[in-house]
């Protein structure tokens, strides 16, 4: 039954976390990680401020959450320049006349008045209505640089062959640095728009996973680039993820033997690179294969899954361009309990 009571759209309230967890619990997943364990909802989506959740709700005149969808800003309400993400979006049906999906949305634009709106796993049916409001959508292509002294345990029938000799002007060096913010320098220009305080919160001290970083670039200046890496493990198997990208990627030259050489050190068996939005063929450029079957380079680890996964993606943003890697949305985080999935910062606390 449909119903046409006017719906509002409103930030939730920090007290108001019990009832997402219920909405969550009720109408996405019983086992979603935010369902159990609230510190993952928190650290995911609570304002600074500690006082209300980067999300946007649909709720009737009784006071019922009938809606959801989760928001991820890189920057602060009122700054100049603010991009974001969006994550879980449920919207009861029948509700407000079947409107609460593009509602929430629409009240997205009028709360948060963001220059970029991406979205990273993204179903057909919500991708279409997406597109009603001007946003563009396609699928996720994941790439990967295989370690050639290593045989297939994660994934399946990688290409291993060591990448061909370059020119010196065509391959790129790679160091590591200490600090996430080390990396704004590449984000000027860019969008999504990454700041420093927003890379110094999401991959540092208060993330819930050890990241590293590394910046790259071409012999002799010029271009660079900074990536945010992880090691994910399984079952003795380890290999290196790519959570993000600062900067084009594509313009620093080949990455691959850099790579390689960063697989060989770490005993890892390949790097991953997941990447949604226009253009992900410059993932090509810096030297990463596109995994496409027979090869299989798994897309979950918690609990873990040896198949590919292509996810949906949506841009809304005045230009082209924009790629989405996992650590824009909440594509690099457990979606339930497993004890496979490696042990938060919090836990050791």
């Amino acid at each position: 039954m449909t119903s046409s009571v006017e719906l509002s759209y409103r930030r939730p309230r920090a007290d108001e976390r019990v009832r997402l967890q219920e909405l969550l619990r009720q109408h996405w997943r019983a086992d979603h990680i935010f369902v159990a364990d609230s510190r993952w909802l928190d650290w995911q989506h609570l304002d600074a401020d500690g006082k209300s959740f980067h999300a946007v709700i649909a709720t009737t005149p009784d006071d019922r959450i009938v809606g959801f969808l989760g928001v991820m800003p890189y920057g602060r309400i009122g700054d100049d320049v603010l991009d974001l993400c969006t994550g879980i979006w449920i919207a009861l049906k029948g509700e407000g006349g079947g409107r609460a999906g593009l509602g929430l949305f629409r009240a997205l634009e009028q709360i948060y008045k963001p220059r970029f709106i991406g979205s990273l796993g993204v179903n057909p049916a919500a991708s279409g209505v997406l597109r009603m409001i001007g946003h563009r959508s396609g699928s996720s292509q994941t790439y990967y640089v295989a370690n050639p002294d290593m045989p297939d345990r994660l994934a399946r029938q990688l290409d291993r062959g060591v990448p061909p000799e370059l020119p010196a002007s065509g391959e790129a060096w790679l160091d590591e640095v200490d600090s996430a913010a080390e990396l704004a320098m590449f984000a000027a220009g860019r969008m999504p728009l990454k700041p420093a305080h927003w890379l110094a919160w999401r991959y540092g001290s208060g993330a819930p996973f050890t990241y590293r970083f590394l910046i790259a670039g071409r012999e002799g200046g010029g271009a660079g680039v900074g990536i945010v890496m992880r090691v994910v493990e399984h079952g003795g198997a380890r290999c290196l993820r790519i959570s993000d990208v600062v900067g084009d990627i594509g313009s620093v030259g080949s990455l691959a033997r850099s790579l390689v050489a960063l697989c060989r050190r770490e005993k890892a068996e390949y790097i991953d690179c997941l990447a949604g939005g226009p253009g992900g063929e410059v993932l090509a450029k810096a030297g990463f294969r596109a995994a496409a079957d027979p090869v299989v380079v798994p897309n979950y680890f918690d609990p873990f899954e040896q198949r590919n996964v292509t996810l949906g993606w949506t841009i809304k943003a005045p230009a082209a361009g924009g790629l989405l890697f996992r650590g824009d949305g909440d594509q690099d985080r457990p979606n339930r309990p497993s004890l496979e999935a490696p042990r938060p910062r919090w836990q050791d606390q």
